[in-house]
């Protein structure tokens, strides 16, 4: 279903994004509530991995390579991506608050905090599936307060996520080395792509 909505919005067709928007409105109350269980859950899972980690270092036994299985979470966040493509302000506005629903759910709030469990998880970008989910996540919460969307980005720095792009952008562990791109180490390729995309938030933020 998210694959096909997607197929629909490829471009940023704001006519089927006004369609999408009169529809949730007025038709559908699951939708948001439905994104923000499948997030909330990835956002439990990430946590139990930490623990698992935190654990198997503290008492010195060794730890399977990390292997989190986030579901078609990647393809929610696509969708989620492709409605507000285009500074759809109707659309970035209703991810955050559904006036029309009797509970209305923050699916900002929910993307930022997975957004921060993800870049805090160990070991993160030992797995091409995490990184693509990194890069994924990066790209719509840039989506979500470009324009600008001044409450979508008012969400989005006071989660933190700010300073979790900083602590990123800063880590020795995740420089890049010059001969590394020369080389065109993948893995370096993967980190500098994921440096860039954090920059491009950053400064959708300062809009």
């Amino acid at each position: 279903t998210y694959q096909l909505g997607g197929a629909r919005l490829e471009g940023g067709k704001n006519v089927v994004q006004d369609s999408r928007l009169h529809y949730l409105g007025h038709n559908d109350e699951r939708f948001c509530r439905d994104v923000e269980d499948v997030i909330n859950g990835a956002i439990r899972q990430g946590r139990e991995q930490r623990t698992r980690a935190a654990n198997a270092t503290y008492y010195h036994v060794s730890s399977e390579r990390m292997v989190l299985d986030f579901g078609n979470i990647n393809v929610i966040f696509r969708f989620l991506q492709l409605l507000c493509e285009g500074h759809h302000f109707g659309l970035q506005q209703y991810l955050r608050e559904q006036y029309d629903n009797l509970k209305s759910v923050n699916i900002v709030k929910a993307v930022s905090l997975f957004f921060c469990e993800l870049l805090s998880t160990p070991a993160i970008l030992d797995s091409p599936d995490n990184i693509a989910l990194l890069l994924q996540t990066l790209a719509l919460l840039t989506e979500m307060c470009q324009g600008p969307c001044r409450g979508n980005q008012d969400i989005i720095v006071n989660l933190g996520v700010c300073a979790v792009l900083n602590a990123f952008l800063t880590n020795p562990a995740y420089a890049v080395p010059l001969n590394a791109l020369a080389e065109e180490d993948e893995s370096a390729l993967s980190r500098l792509e994921i440096k860039q995309n954090a920059v491009t938030l950053l400064l959708a933020l300062l809009e």
